[in-house]
């Protein structure tokens, strides 16, 4: 991935603390990671003047640019030990801690050993759930009703959806439960000829689009299925993948999948593949010369989605499977009516054809970009962990 410049000097530069509240923030970082941009686009937006922060990193990260002394890298993944972690808090004795969780990050038990520790130093905690629903790894359940006893210590547990917060209360976690949305990347409306002028794609081409990692629960198979039924329905459209391979075996297989598919439902010169990992202007520029922007997940115990609202930024109408990741968006997308090649082809064919619908549901994603840009997000947080009357 090409860097930002911002991105840059924040990998070049290690304020001292003074005065200013010490965050530690567990995440991965610099790296091809959902999490890790999350974390780096709510980083960007805190105030230099209230906070110091240091990331305490994956050792496991395939770094994008060298790190700085911003980072320190004190644990590998669920299966690695916890004591450098362990230590690292101890020694660095932070005013808070956010910590960004997924399962294949720290094991539960170790999660609730992090929360314990904070709490005894006296260390503010704040865990980010991107998914609260039990999943099963090598074998065995893992439940976050497990460590319910450990998560009621943390002074903020945040979550991104309505389901998120009845689960937890079914877990008796209720008083330190809030919603936590996600942000949106601000920029201004791209002109649609001149993205498309940038992509050689015709100014009069009916072309969808998608966005996100090139994985198999992203239904990208189905999409290549959906076109080759619009096609056949007189309907020739383009398809602009704007999805990168994630550094795994799995998403190299699939894309090499999907190009097949392209090619045997007589598609090579229809399907556009930009697999590539864009910085992210770059794929808003991308976005913004589609027609539509469809999301067609098959499946995932993520409660929200990131990426959609990459194609919410993008100002463009926005197709979502009926999956509960996208719940969090429901006023601003329109749900396909299933996840099979036929519901996107459905989906796709009745949203160009309702006019007054895609303009009303343009006008509702402009007002929300308006309320949820990382800056508000961020300055969200930033209250959470100090309030400007004073340190909590």
């Amino acid at each position: 991935m090409m860097i930002t410049a911002l991105w840059k000097k924040l990998l070049q530069q290690k304020l001292p603390s003074g005065g200013r509240f010490r965050l530690g923030w567990l995440s991965t970082w610099n790296a091809k990671c959902g999490i890790a941009e999350y974390s780096k686009l709510l980083l960007e937006q805190f105030d230099p003047q209230r906070f110091a922060w240091t990331v305490l990193a994956s050792k496991n990260d395939i770094l994008l640019a060298p790190d700085t002394d911003r980072v320190i890298r004190c644990w590998t993944n669920r299966l690695g030990p916890v004591d450098s972690l362990l230590r690292t808090l101890k020694d660095e004795a932070f005013d808070g801690l956010v910590i960004q969780f997924n399962f294949g990050f720290l094991s539960l038990a170790d999660l609730g050993a992090v929360v314990s520790l904070c709490r005894s130093l006296g260390t503010k905690v704040v865990v980010v759930f991107h998914a609260t629903a039990d999943v099963d790894i090598a074998g065995q359940r893992a439940s976050l009703a497990q460590i319910a006893d450990d998560l009621a210590k943390a002074d903020h547990i945040l979550v991104h959806s309505p389901d998120d917060i009845v689960r937890l209360a079914g877990f008796g976690l209720r008083d330190n439960v809030s919603l936590f949305p996600h942000g949106y990347i601000e920029t201004g409306a791209v002109d649609r000829v001149a993205a498309r002028e940038a992509l050689a794609l015709p100014a009069d081409a009916l072309v969808v689009g998608s966005y996100g990692f090139f994985l198999p629960h992203k239904g990208i198979e189905q999409l290549i299925e959906a076109t080759a039924l619009l096609h056949a329905a007189g309907v020739p459209a383009k398809l602009l993948l704007v999805n990168a391979l994630y550094p795994i075996a799995q998403s190299q297989e699939e894309l090499d999948r999907c190009r097949r598919l392209a090619g045997d439902r007589g598609l090579g010169a229809e399907v556009i593949f930009e697999s590539r990992f864009l910085p992210n202007q770059a794929s808003l520029q991308a976005l913004a010369a589609c027609d539509v922007i469809v999301y067609a997940y098959q499946g995932t115990q993520e409660s929200s989605s990131a990426a959609v609202r990459m194609g919410i930024a993008a100002r463009r109408p926005v197709l979502c499977s009926p999956l509960s990741i996208f719940s969090d968006v429901a006023d601003v997308v329109r749900f396909l009516p299933g996840t099979r090649p036929e519901d996107i082809r459905d989906g796709v064919q009745s949203l160009l054809s309702d006019e007054v619908g895609r303009q009303a549901l343009l006008q509702r994603q402009d007002a929300w970009l308006d309320r949820y840009s990382w800056n508000r997000v961020a300055q969200l947080l930033q209250e959470m962990l100090q309030p400007r009357g004073g340190r909590v």
